[in-house]
Order: structure tokens, then sequence, then C-alpha cells
């Protein structure tokens, strides 16, 4: 696979960084692997900021990993964070891919920066702290 993901602890949540070409392989290769990340580390709460360059992927290769991927992530996340850093994607499709997640039971959030992403992770994460401490 094409793509470096980096692993970024942090308090509550982990904070995924990915680098690399925009391809369904990738994509699909950074999310099981984080989401394998989230479940060994029994942390429910994850932020994934994308750094991948290239053109954006169809509505339907988006689609089909969000299926393949959706029964996991409803078991093992709680709250997913999302940030795209690519300036020549329009938008449009993390916003497809929140609504489709959201119709999958998936509480998933789309940013249009980190610092927007980890104030909501965070605020998810905190609750769910005080609630079980």
């Amino acid at each position: 696979m094409a793509y470096d993901l980096q692993v970024i602890p942090r308090d509550g949540y982990l904070h995924f960084r990915v680098t690399g070409e925009n391809t369904p392989e990738n994509l699909a290769g950074y999310l099981t692997e984080s989401l394998q990340h989230a479940v060994e580390a029994g942390c429910p709460y994850a932020l994934v900021e994308e750094h991948l360059t290239g053109p954006e992927l169809s509505l339907e290769t988006v689609r089909e990993i969000i299926d393949e991927l959706q029964f996991a992530a409803r078991q093992h996340l709680k709250a997913f964070a999302f940030v795209n850093t690519n300036p020549e994607h329009s938008g449009d499709l993390t916003r497809f891919a929140e609504n489709l997640a959201a119709m999958r039971n998936i509480n998933m959030r789309v940013f249009r920066s980190v610092p927007e992403a980890e104030a909501w992770i965070r605020f998810v994460s905190g609750g769910d702290r005080e609630a079980s401490g």
C-alpha cells in the first residue's frame, strides 16, 4: 500500500494522520488499519486527518468502502471525526460519506480543520470518560 499512517495517542481518543495517494485501496487500507489500532487500544474515539493527494474517488467507491467497514465501525467506534486536507476536493464527497455513515448508524462527523475536529472528538470522548469515571 502506498500510504503512511501515523497513530498519535491523545487524551481520550486516537489521532490518525495519513499521507499518500488517494486511491480506493489506500482509503480502505488506512481505514481498516485505523480501526484495528482503535480496537487494540480499546479506544472507541478516532480522529482521521487525511493528507492524500490526487483526485476525489467516486461516490460508488466510497459507498462500497463504508458498507464494507460499517459493522466493525458500529461495533468498535463511538465517534469518528474526519478531516480531508486536500484543497482540490470539493467537500461534496465527504458530506456524502458523513450522511451515508449516519444512515449506517456510525457517528461520523466531517470537519474542515483539525482544530474543529479535535474540539468535537474531545467533547464526545470527554463526556464518556466523565460518565464512566
